[in-house]
Parts: structure tokens; sequence; C-alpha cells
């Protein structure tokens, strides 16, 4: 190729180069003009940037009254309002505004008639205000558009008309009605002291706590609590949650028109601030999807799901220790028993490990004479009652059926009785006072009662 025509070539690809360079800046300068308009553009949506952590007090400026919210014990709380009804509040429903104002962005500006901002709900708008320290951060909420998929908002100092999501703006709007909470119960299990329920005029039961341990106070203060199942109850009760709210007693709402005018049933709950929850409820039909409540404490009206209470029904025998008198053998150096016409004495050393049957060492016996023993004296130790029959009334002296007399190892004395209803029950006694409880027959002669290894062990000493 001659020396004329590589030039040539080469200033055409230097030609070439100038001009993709040239198009490459101008087509950078494009898009960094795009970006840069772009970012511009969703800076100006942007209404606020703040840690919702920060906040420390809450106005909500309503149609329906105003409410001042700040932190107390670490939970929000209604500091001052004018709302004419009491209010339980939702504390989750405070920090849901903080955090969607924390990072509240438009999705849409509109070009409104600023002249007639009524049209947009802005002339008279809800005001809500999210204040850290002297910092306040403070949003006008109008009414949802027409189609329902943004609010109409603005900001203080700019005349500008946001819109912002529905769902956002359903929070933010702070109906007075979205302020209480859902929860029938507004504590956790852990800060209840005390729950009782009354249930067709009688009282179910009375518990409290002490010692974390549950306790019933009535009808049976003697009854030994399985505190695991009341925990368990009231772990389902503060879940459970109102379908809606009716209204406030008065003129235009009354409990007779919600089968409340006599309560089939009321639950009360105490915390441990001695705050106390009174709930009546009227009586469930299975046929009705939903049953009315009546909330003392608001004096308001709601409604709940017929198939979360259940709890409703609950008996006492669903929390109390099943067995009558359980007392385990390293406890205990002898037990006297007397079934019928049959006696017999179980002697035991904790120490030793000795143990007799009627004065005989069970060592000297064949091989399966420890455990026969053991299973007859937890024949005795696990009885468990039948029913409950909180209204009987015994007579503690008459002539029992059954005694099971405990000696314990410090030599102090404690005595179950039988004392007979039928040929089938019995009433249970424990040292001279009436347990409430019912024993079955078959407790003493089934396959696991006392009578099958009693023999068992007479058995066992005459081959000796």
């Amino acid at each position: 190729m001659s020396s004329k025509k590589m030039k040539g070539l080469i200033l055409i690809l230097v030609v070439l180069l100038v001009l993709a360079i040239g198009g490459y800046l101008i087509a950078d300068a494009i898009i960094s003009a795009r970006e840069k308009k772009e970012a511009e553009e969703l800076a100006s949506m942007t209404l606020f940037s703040f840690d919702p952590l920060t906040i420390d007090e809450v106005t909500l400026d309503t149609k329906q009254g105003f409410f001042r919210f700040n932190v107390q014990d670490s939970v929000w709380a209604i500091a001052e309002t004018d709302y004419k009804n009491p209010i339980t509040l939702n504390p989750s429903y405070i920090s849901t505004i903080c955090s969607y104002m924390g990072g509240l962005t438009a999705s849409t500006k509109f070009n409104a008639d600023l002249e007639k901002l009524e049209n947009y709900g802005l002339a008279d708008p809800v005001v809500l205000t999210c204040s850290a320290g002297n910092k306040d951060y403070t949003l006008h909420v109008g009414n949802a558009t027409p189609t329902q998929e943004y609010f109409y908002v603005m900001v203080p100092g700019n005349d500008t008309v946001y819109g912002i999501e529905y769902e956002q703006g359903v929070i933010l709007y702070g109906d007075p009605q979205a302020l209480k909470t859902p929860y029938m119960i507004n504590d956790t299990e852990v800060d209840l002291v005390e729950v009782s329920l009354e249930r067709d005029g009688k009282l179910v039961f009375d518990m409290v706590t002490k010692d974390n341990h549950w306790k019933m106070a009535a009808p049976l203060p003697n009854a030994n609590i399985v505190s695991s199942e009341v925990n368990s109850m009231l772990t389902s009760l503060t879940r459970l949650m109102f379908e809606s709210y009716v209204g406030v007693v008065g003129d235009s709402c009354k409990p007779a028109d919600y089968g409340l005018s006599k309560p089939y049933a009321t639950l009360t709950v105490k915390n441990v601030k001695g705050e106390k929850t009174v709930i009546d409820f009227a009586k469930p039909d299975p046929n009705n999807g939903v049953t009315h409540v009546l909330l003392h404490n608001t004096n308001e009206i709601a409604a709940m799901e017929t198939g979360h209470l259940n709890f409703l029904s609950v008996e006492i025998s669903e929390f109390i220790e099943p067995r009558l008198l359980y007392l385990p053998m390293n406890e205990v150096k002898a037990l006297d028993v007397s079934v019928d016409d049959i006696t017999f004495r179980m002697e035991l050393d904790a120490e030793t490990g000795m143990q007799k049957f009627n004065g005989t060492d069970i060592s000297t016996l064949e091989e399966n004479a420890a455990a026969t023993f053991k299973l007859l004296y937890e024949s005795v130790a696990y009885l468990e009652f039948d029913t409950l029959d909180v209204d009987a009334q015994v007579d503690v002296t008459a002539e029992p059926a059954a005694v099971f007399r405990y000696t314990k190892a410090d030599g102090t004395e404690t005595q179950l009785s039988l004392i007979a209803i039928d040929d089938t029950s019995y009433y249970a006694v424990i040292d001279g006072e009436y347990t409430h409880m019912t024993v079955r027959r078959r407790s003493l002669s089934g396959n696991t009662g006392v009578l099958n290894f009693y023999e068992r062990m007479m058995d066992m000493s005459a081959a000796e």
C-alpha cells in the first residue's frame, strides 16, 4: 500500500474515533442529565426521611378529636385528648405511624387548584405531626382519590399536592376507630396476675398468681392448679381479636339489642399494675358466626368470631392436678391402706432402700417384687379424680370406704379418705376436708387399681 493511501486510511480512522468518542460523550451527558433529573424528581417526591426511633411524641388532629401520644413505661400511650369516648389504645399503631412517616415518599403529584383545596379534603385536613425533640415533621392528610388509589397530602410550606399510596393514607389518616386495639385483652400473658370467669350467673373460677404459680382463689381455694394449663389459656386469650367495634353504649347502641342485657358470661383479668379488663359476652350461637361483647372499660360493644369463644365453656377440672394426693416414695416412710375388708402396710426407707410389705422385706421375695411394690404404691399415689362436685354437702365424719394414711419422713401424717356416694363412686376427703372431687370405683378395682396390685403382692408373699 502506498504511503498516500496509508495516510488517508489513518485519517479516516482518526475521524471515526473522534466521532465515536464524541457520540459517547454526548450519550453520557444525556444519560447523566436524565439520571440527574430522575434523582431530582425522586428527591422532590421524598416527603420525610428520619429515624422513627427518634420520635418521642406524636400529635393527631382529626375531625373526631385531638390526640397527643408519648411513650410511657416504654409503650406508646395517650397523653392528652379531647375525644369524647375512652379508647384502649393499640400502641403498635403509633409505632406504625412513625415508621410510615420516617420514609414517606409520594407516588405522584397533582396539578391541583390551590384555591379549591376543599376538593381534596385539604382545606380542613387531618394534621399529623411526629416530633423528635424540637424537630417537627408535619403532614396534612386529605381525602382518598375517587379511585382509592392514593390519598391527597401536603407538607406545610410546600404548595404541591401529592398522592401517597392508599394503604399508607389509611394509616396516616388516623381514624379514632383505627387507634383502638383489635385485641380482646391488651396485655401479654406474663403481665396478668388474676383471671376469673362467670357463666350463667355462677362463678366458674377465680385464679391468682402467687410465687409465680397459679392458685385458685374460688371456688376451690385448696385445689392444686397446673400452672401451665392456666398459662396456655391466657396465651390464647391475649391473642384473640375483635372483628369490629359496633359502637359506644348510648341511645343508638343498646346492650339489649346485642344479647347483652343479661350477659351469658363475664371475663375479668387484672395485670401487674392492678388494672382490670372486664368483658361481658352474649351467649354464643353456633349458627351465628358473630357474637357480641360489652367492654366495661370503654363502654363499647364489639363483635367477635363465635368460633373463637370456646374458652367460655371451660371447666375448672381442666386446670386442676388430676392426682388426689401425690407424695413421692422418697418422702414417705409408711403407707397404711384400708379398702373394703382388706388392709395392708407399706414401709419405705429412702436412705437404705429398704421396702417392706406387711412386715416382709421385699428383697427376700421374687425378682419382680420390687417392681410390683412400686406399682402398688403408685396405684395409691396416682389416684385421680373423676369429676368435681363443688356444691355437694358431705359428712366428713362418715365411715370411709377406703383410707390411705401416709406417714411422711418427718413423722407427720396426712390421710386420704373415700366416702361412698353409691356403689360406683366416692367423695374424696383429705385430712378431714372435702376436696370437692369424686372418685370412680374402677380407680380402685381396675387393671391399674390398688386392689389388683395388692393381690399380686399377696401372691408373691405367699410364695415366699
